[in-house]
């Protein structure tokens, strides 16, 4: 969906325990790119799922969340 923000949780499917937030337009552009390894804070527990998103028309909105 076009103009949407996305703030999304992904699990490590190496370690289930490990979660990562983040934000971003394209969600699965910005999925590929954690499990590329271009994302220093989740290279080392490739390869992520996406557990949660929620889909924001405003991104004032979605930082707090």
């Amino acid at each position: 969906m076009n103009g949407f923000y996305y703030v999304y949780i992904l699990v490590s499917e190496t370690n289930e325990k490990a979660h990562y937030s983040g934000i971003t337009r394209d969600l699965m552009a910005r999925l590929m790119e954690h499990n590329q390894g271009k994302c220093l804070h989740t290279a080392k527990r490739r390869r992520w799922r996406i557990e949660t998103a929620i889909t924001y028309r405003s991104e004032v909105k979605a930082r707090p969340f």
